[in-house]
């Protein structure tokens, strides 16, 4: 499968599989009528038969990286079963590869897949399937894969489930209207027209493109036709897409063209009971992929290492002997690898003969592991006698800034050891908290309302300009969130100097342009904006 790994990476395609949509529940007294939801009644099957043919290239723009392209290709037969549907008519979806007649994959003109690793790739294809929960107008909720489904495979399956969902219109008799659907190369902005029995869909623009996600805005050159043909019950008989894409970033161009066809060959009945939806998860091929890749710089990294040789390491750092430069980096690997090392270091963190220095290395070891286990163990080594003195414990609420990947649990927690240092007048822990909490506001990923209430709280203790000091820690824990909201934030009652010196360094965080900073008249600060 390493070779289906190759080609998911290189281009962001998938084989791209047909999915049944349902028995429609007619709203004018014919299925074929507008006025569709689909039915996803339970215990029903249909079999499609796919082909799919794909291109694709990547050019690196001003770099010595090699360009790629690609080809790929898949002809097989695929099978969606029904297996429940809610009171809410979400219907729970399993999408499986029944046959493979043909697959090849190709990277600049070689064959990666042949002889008897092709026999080897459609044998694990064949049987692999993805539970899916699509509500009455077709909208993915979530996609669920047995745990033993490899990360390539996961990749597949999601784009089958992805490429080929048709979205409803919410107002049911509505003859147009538009969507956001996935796609192998991203995220698209679609337009269907409905003339009864066909549904016409065309891609405008891709919202996100694979590959391009970080290199600014795209220009595209997107043509895209679908026909969609429904039979007289309103469940899907026949798809035909073919697009052709062209994207060019800064940073590097993608190509992509593809033609699809799908025709279903035979519908019927099944035993749901039969159905298998044990060991169950929701981890994305792209997901199990970048797991696995750390898994394997950890283990590089903490070769020959255990928490003895870690324990005695921070003790004696503690004591101030030099610290080699890639200790946090090794030990935080084997806490990722180790989580039930994270209690221990937790204990040691407590023992007496561990210093103040050792302490904060500790919380540097666990913020830079960042996995829930240890940032449960930072909050815990945070309440413990042993991190009572304002000036440690401003040091080690600190450590939050690092987190790349804060649970929401930490967040709270950090907004609570703020409130409360604040409350007591104890601005050492206050200020460093409140930078830690703007450094938690920006990276906070999943709760967004949670990561939102936290900025307004910053900007609300900033209006209260309660003291200079205050002012410029404020701003720049803004700064560290880097929130559009924020840009009204500056106070004027601060020192002048103070003042222009915070908010250039404020700015310079948000990511402002030096034209908009005109105005304050103040130049960027040469130094990394401090998080106290």
């Amino acid at each position: 499968m390493r070779a289906l790994a190759v080609i998911l990476a290189l281009s962001g395609l998938a084989t791209l599989v047909v999915s049944r949509l349902g028995t429609a529940v007619a709203k004018d007294g014919g299925a074929a009528e507008r006025g569709r939801r689909f039915d996803w009644a339970p215990g029903h099957r249909d079999v499609y038969s796919v082909r799919w043919d794909g291109t694709s290239g990547r050019d690196v723009l001003g770099s010595d990286e090699k360009n790629l392209s690609g080809t790929a290709t898949f002809d097989g037969d695929v099978s969606v079963r029904s297996l429940e549907r809610d009171a809410d008519g979400v219907g729970t979806l399993a999408y499986r590869i029944e046959q493979v007649r043909a697959y090849g994959l190709s990277v600049d003109g070689k064959e990666l897949v042949s002889g008897n690793d092709r026999r080897l790739a459609i044998a694990a294809l064949i049987g692999q399937e993805a539970i899916a929960r699509v509500d009455g107008r077709g909208v993915v909720g979530s996609i669920a894969y047995h745990h033993d489904a490899p990360a390539s495979t996961r990749e597949l399956l999601r784009h089958l489930v992805g490429m080929m969902r048709v979205t409803l219109p919410e107002n049911v008799r509505a003859t147009s209207w538009s969507a956001q659907e996935p796609t192998p190369n991203g995220v698209a902005r679609v337009r269907y027209e409905d003339d009864g029995g066909t549904l016409r869909r065309v891609r405008l623009s891709y919202v996100g493109i694979t590959g391009l996600e970080n290199e600014g805005e795209a220009e595209q050159q997107l043509s895209s036709t679908a026909s969609i043909v429904l039979d007289e019950h309103g469940s899907l008989r026949s798809v035909a897409d073919q697009e052709s894409l062209q994207a060019r970033s800064p940073a590097g161009a993608l190509s992509s063209r593809w033609t699809f066809s799908a025709k279903r060959t035979s519908s019927g009945g099944f035993d749901v009971k039969t159905a298998n939806r044990d060991d169950l998860d929701e981890a994305t091929g792209a997901s199990q992929l970048a797991r696995e890749r750390q898994r394997g710089r950890d283990e590089r990294l903490s070769n020959g290492w255990d928490l003895g040789s870690i324990e005695v390491e921070l003790a004696v750092y503690g004591k101030g002997a030099r610290i080699d430069s890639t200790f946090v980096a090794r030990a935080a690997a084997y806490v990722r690898l180790h989580p039930e090392s994270c209690a221990h270091l937790v204990a040691w963190f407590e023992d007496a003969r561990l210093t103040d220095l050792g302490r904060q290395l500790v919380l540097d070891v666990l913020s830079a592991a960042g996995s829930d286990e240890a940032q449960a163990a930072m909050r815990d080594a945070l309440g413990t006698k042993e991190a009572r003195d304002p000036a440690l414990r401003g040091a080690l609420v600190q450590r939050f800034v690092f987190v790349a990947d804060p649970t929401p649990e930490s967040a709270r927690f950090v907004a609570s050891v703020y409130d409360d240092a604040r409350a007591a007048g104890e601005t050492p822990v206050a200020f460093r908290a409140a930078a830690a909490l703007g450094a938690i506001v920006e990276h906070l990923s999943g709760s967004d309302e949670l990561a939102a209430e936290l900025d307004r709280r910053l900007r609300s203790d900033l209006a209260e300009r309660r003291s200079p000091e205050e002012t410029v820690a404020l701003l720049l824990a803004l700064g560290n969130a880097r929130q559009e909201d924020d840009l009204t934030a500056p106070s004027r009652r601060s020192p002048k100097t103070t003042r222009r010196r915070c908010a250039s360094r404020w700015l310079d965080r948000c990511g402002v342009s030096t034209i908009r900073r005109r105005p304050l008249r103040c130049s960027r600060s040469s130094g990394t904006p401090s998080r106290l």
